[in-house]
């Protein structure tokens, strides 16, 4: 399988699972996997649901990344210069 692919679904994951927590945590509901978010206190539930969110967010946007295509736009502008 393409690290790419791994990279997306991981961070999808993340973002979805991320959201849907968040959602469920405001309507006072909770995954019973995600609970022990919760044990330090509601504020580090909420910063570790933003986290979770945003990293996912992150992941996927580096997965789907063309990394040759950028190098080759980047070497190209400054050829130009």
């Amino acid at each position: 399988m393409n690290i790419r692919i791994i990279g997306t679904v991981v961070g999808m994951c993340f973002l979805i699972f991320g959201l849907l927590s968040l959602i469920l945590s405001v309507a006072g509901l909770q995954f019973s996997y995600m609970a022990f978010l919760d044990a330090p206190g509601k504020g580090f539930g909420l910063i570790a649901r933003l986290v979770m969110m945003f990293s996912g967010v992150l992941i996927t946007a580096i997965a789907r990344t063309d990394w040759d295509a950028e190098r080759a736009e980047l070497e190209a502008d400054l050829e130009v210069e």
